[in-house]
């Protein structure tokens, strides 16, 4: 049963039976995320774009 709760954990509201819902998402489908959306470190190492951490940037 979904519940929203306060910041030390209390019971805020229950929700209720929710399984008549369909819980399938359209990105649950995706067979190979991967493939259709790359990912984080292929883009970090991707010669195309310029990745540079925060904490190390260099303003001129």
């Amino acid at each position: 049963v979904p519940v929203q709760r306060d910041t030390a954990y209390g019971t805020i509201r229950e929700f209720g039976d929710t399984s008549d819902q369909d819980p399938t998402e359209p990105l649950d489908a995706v067979q190979d995320p991967d493939v259709s959306f790359g990912s984080y470190e292929a883009l970090t190492t991707d010669s195309r774009f310029h990745y540079e951490p925060r904490g190390l940037r260099v303003v001129s």
